[in-house]
C-alpha cells in the first residue's frame, strides 16, 4: 500500500496519468506476489503433514492387525456387534407381524413398520454404491431417518394407553428410538473415535504393550547421518521455486533448528531424532516415500559389526599374549607389549 501511496504522490503533477496507472499497477503486483507464494509454500507443508498422517494411521492399522490378541479382540467384537444388530432386526419383525393389530393411542405399528423399510433401502443404497462417496440418495435416507427417529420419539412421549393395551409394541419401540439414537451419535464421532483408536496404538506400541514385526530394527535411528543446523540447508518459505528441503519436519510441524538434532535419511528426507525414532516403531520405511530405511542401512550395520567383530579379535589376542608372558619378567612383558600394540594397528590397517 505504502508503494501505491509513492508511486501516486511521484506522478501527480507530472504530467501523463497513464505513468501513473501503470506505477500503481506495478506496486500492486509486486505486494501481491509474496502472499502468493507463500500461499503456495504454505499449501505444500500443510500436504505433507497429511501425508504423514494417513502413513501413521496406516501403519498403525497394520501393527495393529498383527497383535494376535489385538485382532481376535477386534473379531469378538465385531461378531458381537453384528450378532446384536441381527437379533434387533429380527425381534423388530417379529413384534410387527405379532401386535401390529394391537390397540395403541399412537401409530405405534406403522412407526416400526416404516422404520424397518427405510433400513432395508438403506442397506441396499449403501451396497450399490460400495466404497465410493456416499451418494444424494444416501443423505437423503439418512435424513429421513434420523427425522423418524424424532417422530418415534414424540409417539412415545404422547402414549397415553399403549403401555397398559400393548406393553410389547410400546417397549421395543422406544428401545428402537433410543437404540437409534445412540448409534446415529456414535456414527457422527467415529471419526474422532478413528484418531482416538490411532493414537492409543500408537501409545502402545511406544510402550512395547504391542509387539510391531513391521517395526524398524533397534539400530536403524543410529546408523542415519546427524545433520547441524543451518538456515542455509533449508528452503525459504516464502519462495516457491526454492528446491531446497522443507525447513520443518513433517512429524511434529515445528520448524527445524538448534535445539533439537536433526537426522537424513538416505532418500534425503529430514526430520527430528526423536520424531523419526517414534516413527520407527511403527514401521521400518521412510515416512514420506517409503523407501526401506532398514535395508538401506544394512551395509552400514554390516560394516559397524565387522570392526566391532576384529577389534575384540584383536583384543583377544593380546590379552593371550600377555597371559604367556611370565609375571617376573617386566622388560619381556614390555617387549611383547610393544609388538602386540605393533600387530594390532598393523591388522587394522590391513583390515582397512
Amino acid at each position: 500500500m505504502e508503494a501505491v501511496r509513492r508511486a501516486s504522490r511521484g506522478q501527480m503533477g507530472t504530467g501523463d496519468p497513464q505513468d501513473s496507472l501503470d506505477a500503481i499497477g506495478q506496486a500492486n503486483s509486486e505486494e501481491d506476489e509474496p502472499l502468493l507464494i507463500s500461499e503456495g509454500a504454505t499449501r505444500d507443508r500443510l500436504a505433507g503433514q497429511q501425508q504423514f498422517r494417513e502413513a501413521r494411521q496406516e501403519a498403525a492399522q497394520q501393527a495393529a492387525m498383527s497383535s494376535g490378541w489385538f485382532t481376535w479382540t477386534l473379531i469378538l467384537l465385531t461378531f458381537c456387534v453384528f450378532g446384536f444388530w441381527f437379533y434387533v432386526n429380527i425381534w423388530s419383525w417379529y413384534i410387527l407381524f405379532q401386535y401390529y393389530e394391537a390397540p395403541c393411542d399412537q401409530p405405534l405399528s406403522q412407526w416400526l413398520l416404516v422404520k424397518l423399510l427405510l433400513d432395508i433401502l438403506s442397506s441396499s443404497t449403501q451396497r450399490q454404491q460400495g466404497g465410493d462417496a456416499p451418494s444424494l440418495a444416501t443423505w437423503l435416507i439418512l435424513g429421513v431417518q434420523n427425522i423418524w427417529l424424532v417422530l418415534g420419539f414424540n409417539w412415545c412421549s404422547e402414549c397415553r394407553t399403549c403401555l397398559t393395551t400393548s406393553p410389547e409394541l410400546f417397549n421395543w419401540v422406544q428401545f428402537l428410538v433410543v437404540f437409534g439414537t445412540v448409534v446415529t451419535i456414535f456414527l457422527m464421532l467415529l471419526p474422532v473415535l478413528f484418531y482416538v483408536g490411532v493414537v492409543l496404538v500408537v501409545h502402545l506400541i511406544g510402550t512395547g504393550r504391542i509387539k510391531n514385526n513391521s517395526a524398524a530394527r533397534a539400530d536403524t535411528l543410529e546408523l542415519l547421518e546427524k545433520v547441524e543446523y543451518s538456515t542455509d540447508l533449508f528452503a525459504n518459505g516464502a519462495d516457491a521455486n526454492d528446491s531446497r528441503p522443507a525447513g520443518d519436519c513433517c512429524c511434529c510441524c515445528d520448524d527445524f533448528n538448534a535445539e533439537k538434532v536433526i537426522v537424513r535419511t538416505p532418500c534425503e528426507h529430514y526430520f527430528h531424532e526423536d520424531c523419526l525414532g517414534e516413527w520407527l516403531k511403527l514401521a521400518k520405511t521412510c515416512p514420506i516415500c517409503r523407501l526401506d530405511l532398514e535395508l538401506a542401512t544394512e551395509e552400514k550395520s554390516l560394516s559397524a559389526e565387522k570392526v566391532a567383530a576384529a577389534s575384540s579379535d584383536i583384543e583377544a589376542g593380546s590379552a593371550e599374549v600377555l597371559e604367556d608372558v611370565p609375571t617376573s619378567s617386566s622388560g619381556g612383558r614390555a617387549s611383547v607389549l610393544g609388538r602386540s600394540s605393533f600387530s594390532s594397528s598393523s591388522g587394522a590397517r590391513s583390515s582397512q
